[in-house]
């Protein structure tokens, strides 16, 4: 009886036990619900922060065109996946796995950009035709985002966004403006100057987010082989979101064909009008009447889009520079072109004006107004105008749109051939 009173007791013991620990683990439960719903959703926020934020990387790595862009999208999407396993931790799992699988992510990611970077532009282009020319507070930097990624990549990138950041470009017309930056950078990557120079995007990104335009940088191309002692100077001034080494490398036909040297300046994302005194401007033609081989009385402006503000207030600034001006696709000021600085020029400053009657950005009745303007002021204007062509003439038309300027300045003697 004893015996069976004992193990009576232990089997009641054994039953509290059992109790407790069910109580236990269910107040635990209880007291842990807040932190998993907690956790829950960090995760969540987490999650959607990584998708916001992966998207560039991810469209990137997806469609870029060359080696360097597929690297450098992936290696930044590794990036922003590599604080994942965090959580596994955090939702019970094993530290050391968790902390294994970053610090792996994390050398994967090292290994893409580093490898983006060993593939990057040198900037070294001395000594050729083609060179890109830095001074002032303007310096290469081959480690930038603007370099590492190949600049075919970030026009390619920037055409799937342009419908969504522009009201004037839709889906289609997005679709059409890739294909025109594929044309021309797909021929313009066979060139060893203008793949060793990098890119000139990243002092546009620098306007954009930082409100900050660098001085000075310049694409510089000279057709040597043509062997001319001097050589009259064409002046192109960009438009906005930068500029594009496709410019330069459509604009040399004119500058094979008609013996110009040819220089690019770079004014952040090409508001013209942020520079009233024309400084970078004034800083080329220094530059130009520095170099023995350029005529600086033999200058030629012109410019693309919202380059046609630089055009007009250079012309009304410093109009004694200049024997013409073309504007292409253009941004005129009638309270510029009103300015007595500028009607000076009328008698001695020919202007050709080429523009696409399909442009939805700068309409062409817009043009019309400004060409009229011109001729009452005594201008010698020539006009050459496509049907059906848009904004992006200079791309989608390069021959004819080069061949007219070509003509323009053999036809006008500009500049002087001596």
């Amino acid at each position: 009886m004893a015996v069976r009173r004992l193990s009576n007791r232990g089997n009641t013991e054994l039953q509290g036990i059992a109790w407790g620990l069910r109580m236990s683990v269910a107040q635990e439960g209880k007291n842990n619900r807040p932190r998993t719903v907690a956790c829950s959703i960090l995760m969540a926020l987490h999650g959607g922060l990584a998708l916001l934020l992966l998207y560039l990387p991810w469209l990137l790595c997806v469609h870029a065109e060359t080696a360097g862009g597929h690297l450098t999208g992936g290696g930044f999407l590794l990036l922003g996946v590599c604080p994942f396993p965090v959580w596994w931790r955090v939702l019970g799992g094993s530290w050391r796995h968790a902390a294994g699988l970053a610090s792996a992510i994390f050398g994967a990611a090292v290994l893409c950009l580093l490898t983006a970077y060993a593939l990057s532009p040198t900037g070294e282009t001395s000594g050729g035709a083609l060179s890109s020319r830095f001074s002032g507070d303007a310096h290469f930097h081959r480690a930038s985002l603007s370099n590492i990624v190949p600049e075919i990549d970030q026009l390619k990138l920037g055409s799937y966004l342009f419908a969504h950041l522009d009201p004037f470009i839709d889906d289609e017309q997005g679709e059409r403006v890739r294909e025109l930056f594929l044309d021309v950078y797909l021929e313009l990557r066979n060139d060893d100057g203008l793949r060793s120079a990098g890119s000139a995007l990243g002092f546009c990104y620098r306007d954009i987010f930082l409100n900050r335009r660098t001085t000075l940088h310049f694409y510089e191309y000279v057709p040597r082989h043509l062997g001319r002692k001097t050589y009259p100077v064409l002046v192109f001034l960009h438009g906005s979101l930068g500029n594009f080494k496709g410019y330069i490398w459509v604009l040399k036909r004119v500058a094979d064909q008609a013996g110009v040297a040819l220089i690019c300046p770079t004014f952040g994302a090409g508001n013209w009008d942020r520079d009233p005194e024309c400084t970078v401007i004034d800083q080329v033609h220094q530059y130009v009447k520095s170099v023995p081989e350029f005529d600086s009385s033999n200058m030629v402006l012109s410019g693309l889009s919202n380059g046609g503000k630089g055009v007009t207030r250079a012309m009304a600034k410093r109009g004694q520079l200049w024997r013409g001006a073309i504007a292409i696709s253009p941004v005129l000021e009638s309270e510029v072109m009103a300015k007595p600085g500028f009607l000076e020029q009328a008698d001695r400053i020919p202007i050709l004006i080429i523009h696409g009657e399909s442009d939805r950005r700068i309409p062409l009745g817009y043009v019309n107004e400004h060409e009229q303007e011109l001729r009452q002021a005594g201008f010698d204007v020539t006009t050459y105008y496509y049907p059906s062509k848009d904004h992006f003439l200079l791309f989608s038309q390069p021959g004819e749109v080069t061949d007219q300027i070509v003509a323009w300045l053999e036809a006008r003697n500009v500049p002087e051939y001596r």
